[in-house]
C-alpha cells in the first residue's frame, strides 16, 4: 500500500521537476543569479534522491518479491532481507529530507531577498507617483 501513495507522491515531483529545470533568474526578480541556482540545484538534487528512492524501492520491491519466493528462504533469512530493505529505504529517504531541508532553507533566504528588494524599491515608487499635484490658481 505505501508503495502506491510512494508512487503518486513521486508524480508529483516529477511533474514539479522540467519546472524547476527551466527556472530561470527573470522568475525571481532582485535576487542574485547565483543563488536561485544554488537554490535550484539543491531542490533538484532532493527531487532526484527522492524519485529513486521512491521509485527505486518499488522497482526493487517488484523484483526481490519475485527473486525471493523462488529462493524458497527460511522466514529469519526473509525477516534479514527485509530488514536490510527497509533500512535502505529509511536511509535514502533521510537523505532526500537532508536536501529538501537545505532547499527549503535557500527558498526561505531567496524570497526574504527578493522582498527586501521590493520594499527597498516601494519607497522610492511611491514617492515618485506621490507628486503634488499642481495648483491651478
Amino acid at each position: 500500500m505505501i508503495e502506491i501513495i510512494l508512487l503518486i507522491v513521486g508524480a508529483v515531483y516529477a511533474i514539479r521537476y522540467p519546472k524547476l529545470q527551466k527556472l530561470t533568474t527573470e522568475d525571481l526578480p532582485g535576487v542574485d543569479a547565483a543563488k536561485v541556482f544554488e537554490w535550484r540545484s539543491a531542490e533538484l538534487l532532493a527531487n532526484d534522491w527522492y524519485l529513486c528512492v521512491t521509485w527505486g524501492t518499488v522497482l526493487i520491491k517488484i523484483a526481490l518479491s519475485f527473486i525471493l519466493s523462488q529462493a524458497q528462504l527460511t522466514n529469519d533469512e526473509f525477516v534479514t532481507v527485509s530488514f536490510a530493505g527497509l533500512v535502505l529505504w529509511f536511509g535514502g529517504l533521510t537523505v532526500a529530507a537532508i536536501y529538501g531541508s537545505k532547499a527549503k532553507r535557500l527558498r526561505r533566504a531567496l524570497l526574504a531577498l527578493q522582498d527586501e528588494t521590493r520594499s527597498r524599491r516601494s519607497p522610492q515608487v511611491a514617492r515618485a507617483r506621490n507628486y503634488p499635484e499642481p495648483s491651478l490658481s
